[in-house]
This record gives structure tokens, sequence and C-alpha cells, in this order.
């Protein structure tokens, strides 16, 4: 433990500089974490997260039998990648490759003299 304080204090920018990604990591990818657990929970407001009672994979089957799924697959899943399918579509046709189209050197109507 001393060496490792000692290396630490030794290399402190080495730190310093590092601190701001591990905040950005911290709060980003792990802090949400705890919310996920939301998903399993039978969540009471006036219990909270972590007090609420465990309900296992109860709200999913609930997700999928409703209605409110074909929604969430529609928004979530198959719009998304029906675009993604036409975009890639386009950037892969000759016309996307093509230069674009000079239209003020062609064909330009004269003025009478």
């Amino acid at each position: 433990m001393k060496n490792f304080l000692h290396n630490t204090w030794k290399h402190r920018a080495h730190v310093v500089m590092a601190l701001p990604a591990f905040l950005v990591l911290l709060f980003f990818a792990y802090i949400p974490m705890g919310g996920l657990v939301m998903a399993f929970k039978s969540y009471d407001y006036t219990k909270g997260i972590w007090g609420s009672p465990w309900n296992g994979i109860d709200n999913f089957k609930f997700l999928i039998a409703s209605k409110s799924y074909l929604l969430f697959y529609l928004l979530l899943w198959h719009l998304p990648s029906r675009f993604s399918h036409i975009s890639l579509c386009h950037m892969s046709s000759e016309s996307y490759l093509s230069p674009p189209l000079d239209v003020f050197s062609e064909n330009l109507p004269t003025r009478p003299d």
C-alpha cells in the first residue's frame, strides 16, 4: 500500500489528467446501472428503488403481452433498421457515387444582343 501511494504521489500529474476520464466513466457508465434494477422491481414511490419488492421478469412478460410492445418494437427496432437499410442502399447506388451536376454551366439561356 505504501508503494501504491508513493507511486501515485510521484505520478500525480498523470492522475490529475486521468481524473476527468474516470469521472465521465463513473457518471455515464456505472451510476445508471442502478436504474436498470428498476426493470426487475415492482416499483413503489414510497419505498424507493432499493426498498421496492423484487418482481423478476414479470414486467417483461407484461410488456410483451400488452399492445404497447408493438409500438416499442416498431419505434426501437423496426424503423431504425429500415432507415439504415434505405440509407445504405442509397449510398451504394451509382447516383450517390457520381459527381454532382454543375447546373450553372450547362445549357444556360443566352441573352439576346
